[in-house]
């Protein structure tokens, strides 16, 4: 996989909603990333960011990784085509409160799926405290 490439070239979101902050490793089937949540974080509630924005975080970490192993399959023939996440299953939210400034961890696991389709499974973890554990399936839009 690429070494160290930058969040914006493989998500098609823009601050504040993209909320990825580092790709700390990605091989083929792993990515971890980090997230410090920021005050204009548009999922903050009561000053506090929720244990299911762990779904968005989750999902951010897994649509780069489709995106870099999609990139690395055809690398000739690679565009950046957006999706969207189209099923969340098996999925379990912690109890713990995230204030502005903390940092989360983000894995995900590509399971299975083809180009156009894949599921991931994986967890959001704040000072060990799980918010996230679940799987997901994204797809992308046709061109």
């Amino acid at each position: 996989m690429t070494d160290q490439p930058a969040i914006a070239d493989w998500l098609p979101h823009t601050p504040p909603m993209r909320m990825l902050t580092t790709i700390i490793q990605c091989t083929e089937t792993h990515i971890q990333c980090s997230s410090q949540i920021a005050p204009d974080n548009p999922l903050l509630w009561q000053a506090l960011f929720p244990c299911s924005g762990g779904i968005e975080l989750f999902s951010q970490a897994s649509g780069i990784l489709f995106a870099q192993r999609n990139a690395a399959q055809t690398p000739s023939g690679f565009h950046r085509r957006p999706g969207a996440v189209v099923q969340v299953k098996s999925f379990e939210l912690g109890d713990v409160e995230i204030p502005v400034g903390a940092h989360l961890i983000i894995e995900s696991r590509y399971t299975g799926g083809t180009q156009d389709a894949a599921m991931f499974e994986g967890k959001v973890l704040f000072e060990q405290h799980r918010v996230f554990k679940g799987t997901v399936m994204i797809a992308l839009f046709k061109d």
